[in-house]
């Protein structure tokens, strides 16, 4: 949590009380000790695969990259369900989620495009798509 997506959001309690609960929910998650099995999976492949280690590297690297961004992906959206289900449980306005969603859509533009495959998060329609079925 920075002072710019502060002043951004304007100090908003509801807003920020999504990025707070969102950053949690990776936490309780266990999302970063699932990212440490994935690249020791990966390399362990990498190395069965192919037996020349320059081509081991180049393996390793493409095989990382192509998990973790359709796994990051997942773990983003879970991260929103749980995030908008926790503000809806303790009184905060869950519908802030989305209102913080299309400020970054509104700063960066509306998203990946077809880089939504090289990128860890999901585009800004697919995480609010989510959001909206969770609050409906």
């Amino acid at each position: 949590l920075t002072t710019g997506i502060l002043n951004e959001v304007q100090f908003n309690r509801d807003e920020v009380a999504f990025i707070v609960s969102h950053e949690i929910m990776h936490v309780a998650l266990n999302h970063a000790a699932d990212k440490t099995v994935s690249k020791v999976l990966v390399d362990q492949l990498a190395g069965l695969l192919l037996d020349k280690k320059a081509l081991v590297s180049i393996a390793r690297k493409a095989l990382t990259s192509v998990l973790e961004t359709t796994y990051s992906q997942e773990k983003e959206l879970d991260a929103d369900s749980y995030a908008v289900k926790m503000m809806r449980n303790v009184g905060y306005d869950a519908s802030a989620s989305i209102t913080f969603i299309n400020r970054l859509k509104a700063i960066t533009g509306d998203g990946p495009g077809i880089n939504k495959y090289l990128t860890t998060h999901p585009s800004y329609n697919d995480r609010i798509d989510n959001i909206r079925k969770i609050l409906s």
